[in-house]
């Protein structure tokens, strides 16, 4: 794990995730980070109820947090426009890092917004 402080409001940290994949979140979000990964990349949580995605699909991640449901369809699909809503100054700053940081981010076209949806 690294830390960094470039977001200017709360210290980022870099974590490394079973899958080898590394993500930043606030220094103190360890345990979330770890909830995130299982519910997110093991589980699937975020896709049950008849949510279905696709090559080429267009996502509004709503609450994005640091991006990591964004992350994990970037693992398994092509060509995706990922819309990714987060409002607080610190999740966001982590989220953008993460998106723009990403291997996979060639490959689709991922959009950061610092705002929440109502």
């Amino acid at each position: 794990m690294e830390d960094d402080k470039q977001n200017g409001t709360q210290p980022m940290k870099l974590f490394r995730l079973p899958n080898g994949l590394q993500v930043w979140n606030t220094s103190e979000s360890g345990s979330d980070t770890s909830f995130l990964y299982r519910e997110i990349f093991e589980r699937h949580g975020y896709e049950k109820h008849g949510i279905q995605v696709s090559h080429g699909a267009v996502v509004f991640d709503v609450g994005a947090n640091v991006g990591m449901f964004a992350l994990s369809l970037m693992e398994r699909f092509r060509d995706l426009h990922i819309y990714c809503f987060e409002p607080v100054p610190s999740t966001y700053a982590c989220l953008a890092r993460n998106l723009s940081e990403s291997p996979l981010g060639t490959s689709h076209k991922t959009v950061p917004l610092n705002l929440a949806l109502g």
